[in-house]
């Protein structure tokens, strides 16, 4: 099924020859796939809700990146998730949202965002990423979809890479009624989605969308998120109407900043890092040196006291906001 107009094209320009090089697939244990793409040598973007399902839980305990592709699924270059031998996932991954919805049941677009660091020499190129607060005021204004899509070729599923051009960032959705527009706006109140017109398919959850800037730069402005079907009546039959979802690259850039030039602690650094955060009120368990969830929200809620970039984990800047001795080199 597409959602847009069907402009996408095999025939990619020479100016997104280094974002071709960037885009994989991140592969989940059982066969689903989500878009992704390298922006540092060993960290890629995806979204959450490809990383966790709709309750906030792992969708499988083995997650990869892989890049080269053929028919039959036969993957020829693929990384791991870093930590994965040593169960050390949960500090490799920086996520903006767990659950689909916010905790007053309204989607979440925005947030729908990841960042995971992945074993290095899988990344031929490095997406630039600009943070962009509004995106419809972009001048020139088309932007593009790249994507690696699938389609059945015999008897064999072949994944190949696809680029949707002139789409554009917009406030509304075309077409949509009064009735469905206070619908989605009930359903989004209070996130900053982000609406485009670029045909999507299912898979391409994760995809960057791409703008080239007057000086014929290209750069990733959001992430695809998939897309919503609103309509005026279900019982009725009355018209359906799809809003393409993103989250802008403003929503994760000072993440990515922190989660590329910050490295994590150890087991005894994080127990200090614990005893500090429950003496000032953050973290309500025990602390036993172990990095959870609740160490993890712990960390949230000290960085949005401090108005610091969303991490949540435990590394030597937030050692140093804590007022901690730095770690031994």
């Amino acid at each position: 099924m597409i959602i847009g107009q069907n402009d996408r094209t095999s025939l990619i320009p020479q100016k997104y020859t280094q974002a071709g090089q960037a885009i994989g697939l991140i592969e989940q244990l059982g066969g689903s796939l989500c878009n992704a793409f390298c922006v540092r040598p060993d960290v890629v973007v995806t979204n959450a809700h490809c990383v966790f399902d709709p309750k906030g839980k792992w969708r499988n305990k083995k997650l990869e990146f892989v890049f080269e592709y053929r028919p039959k699924r036969r993957f020829l270059k693929r990384a791991p998730i870093q930590g994965e031998e040593k169960s050390e996932r949960l500090l490799n991954i920086v996520f903006g949202m767990r659950r689909g919805r916010t905790k007053s049941g309204y989607l979440n677009h925005h947030d729908d965002w990841a960042l995971l660091r992945i074993k290095p020499g899988v990344c031929k190129a490095q997406l630039p990423v600009s943070p962009t607060k509004d995106l419809v005021k972009l001048s020139p204004p088309p932007i593009a979809l790249f994507s690696v899509v699938n389609d059945w070729i015999g008897s064999a599923i072949d994944y190949h890479k696809r680029l949707s051009t002139d789409c554009r960032f917009v406030r509304s959705i075309p077409g949509l009624s009064k009735q469905a527009r206070r619908a989605y706006l009930r359903e989004t109140r209070g996130n900053a989605s982000v609406l485009h017109t670029c045909d999507t398919k299912q898979g391409q959850s994760g995809s960057p969308i791409l703008w080239e800037d007057g000086d014929g730069r290209v750069s990733v402005v959001a992430v695809n998120t998939g897309y919503r079907r609103y309509s005026d009546n279900y019982r009725e039959n009355k018209p359906q109407f799809y809003a393409n979802t993103a989250a802008p690259a403003s929503a994760f850039y000072r993440s990515l900043e922190r989660f590329a030039s910050e490295g994590t602690v150890g087991a005894p650094h994080l127990t200090r890092i614990q005893r500090r955060l429950r003496k000032l009120g953050y973290l309500k368990s025990r602390a036993d040196g172990v990095f959870g969830p609740a160490t993890r929200e712990a960390i949230h809620r000290f960085e949005r006291r401090k108005k610091m970039p969303r991490l949540g984990l435990p590394t030597v800047e937030l050692m140093k906001k804590l007022r901690l001795p730095k770690p031994a080199p």
